[in-house]
């Protein structure tokens, strides 16, 4: 485990970004695997995402970058691994395994230089997906020790039941305090399956 981890530090990869206590960034809005998190900032939104490599997180600044097309991000020279944008209302950029989007209204460099600053490589492995399991009297609930929050897709949740479900979720993803995400499906009983990319 220890060999994997150093290896991982030393190909550039980081553990993310921690998704609490960063002066002027909300509470994380955990969003999906394939959007990672989001926080609000100043007169904008910053959002983080934290892939097991490099060419993911880059492959998700390109769909950023295309979304804002119309604001014609150029590249912003030697900020990280890439950026893009004019760092006043957008910044985009990579750094190893973690991509961020800053746009605001004004100060967006601002809030980038916060985001690249919080970057952890404290080692800490990746977090594993959340448990479905089934009680006595039949209700299924999700469960992943650890976790800084539990998101889930489909089901019957109950009302009073926090995590409980009368029908099993289609999907349960556990997310870390570095912003990183584990999900993966349930069949109709409740089986886990690996899913196709969200």
């Amino acid at each position: 485990m220890i060999l994997m981890i150093s290896t991982a530090l030393a190909a550039g990869l980081h553990t993310g970004i921690p998704t609490q206590g960063i002066e002027g960034f909300s509470e994380p809005l955990y969003q999906t695997t394939a959007t990672g998190w989001s926080t609000l900032v100043e007169d904008g939104l910053l959002r983080v995402f934290v892939a097991q490599d490099a060419e993911t997180a880059a492959a998700w600044l390109v769909t950023m970058q295309e979304k804002l097309a119309r604001f014609d991000p150029q590249p912003y020279l030697e900020y990280a691994d890439e950026a893009l944008g004019d760092g006043e209302t957008i910044l985009l950029f990579r750094d190893g395994n973690v991509a961020v989007l800053v746009h605001t209204k004004a100060n967006a460099l601002r809030w980038a230089d916060a985001a690249l600053a919080a970057i952890s490589d404290e080692p800490v492995p990746w977090p594993t997906p959340p448990a479905l399991l089934r009680d006595d009297l039949g209700w299924w609930r999700l469960s992943a020790p650890g976790a800084a929050h539990i998101s889930y897709v489909g089901g019957e949740r109950l009302e009073e039941g926090g995590l409980m479900f009368s029908r099993p979720p289609r999907a349960g993803i556990a997310w870390d305090a570095w912003g990183r995400a584990a999900r993966t499906g349930y069949d109709p009983s409740g089986m886990p399956f690996i899913e196709p990319s969200e």
